[in-house]
């Protein structure tokens, strides 16, 4: 039954591949939103 769970290797690693990147691309969105809202605030 646990079985299932598991990807075999290539799948596993190409899923943490993409786990990475988004999470990378997410927190770069977030890092990016929060600049130029400090940017905004600076500039009123």
């Amino acid at each position: 039954m646990s079985k299932n769970i598991y990807l075999n290797p290539a799948q596993s690693l190409q899923y943490s591949g993409l786990q990475c990147s988004l999470s990378i691309l997410f927190v770069g969105y977030i890092e990016t939103k929060w600049q130029t809202d400090k940017c905004k605030r600076l500039s009123q």
